[in-house]
């Protein structure tokens, strides 16, 4: 093979991988998905997040079937509360969250916390900022909100809508 063809070859994929990309980011433009989380599980082992600050979760759709898993890995937070939960004590916490949708791809989002501490759980509000994502999700851009409350016992009634654009 000369050097000319090994140039056109290289061209040739390469236009071929762009292309992919563009047709997996149309895929996913302008979708909305709404997921429940379940199955909550604090202190996980979560690669590049610091040791205990790993969260890991299951997606559901409203209707309750699994759609995929998610991580949460906290980065940070902005308190002045003490150790353990104070009733009535606001906190901000900063935290990355992947979702991974079955068969779809992975989302991958830094959101921001806004909690308050309950006798029995934290209700907050988050929002994040699409950063990057594989599969059907490569190169997408949108948002990920989500709300509700974290139990302490491990349960939740949180939800989170994905906006894509």
């Amino acid at each position: 093979m000369n050097t000319m063809t090994r140039v056109l070859s290289i061209i040739t994929v390469l236009a071929c991988l762009l292309a992919l990309g563009a047709a997996a980011t149309d895929a996913a433009a302008n979708t909305t998905i709404v997921t429940k989380i379940a199955n909550l599980q604090f202190g996980a082992t979560i690669e590049a997040c610091d040791p205990f600050a790993g969260i890991t979760f299951d997606l559901e759709s409203p209707a309750g079937t699994q759609i995929g898993q998610g991580t949460g890995c906290i980065t940070g937070d902005v308190s002045e509360c003490p150790d353990g939960p104070v009733p009535g004590c606001h906190e901000t916490v900063y935290s990355t969250l992947t979702f991974t949708l079955n068969g779809r791809g992975t989302l991958v989002a830094p959101s921001t916390f806004q909690q308050v501490d309950l006798a029995n759980g934290l209700p907050f509000r988050s929002t994040g900022e699409i950063t990057s994502g594989t599969g059907e999700f490569v190169g997408a851009a949108g948002t990920v909100r989500g709300q509700g409350v974290i139990f302490f016992d491990g349960t939740t009634n949180a939800t989170y809508v994905v906006s894509i654009r």
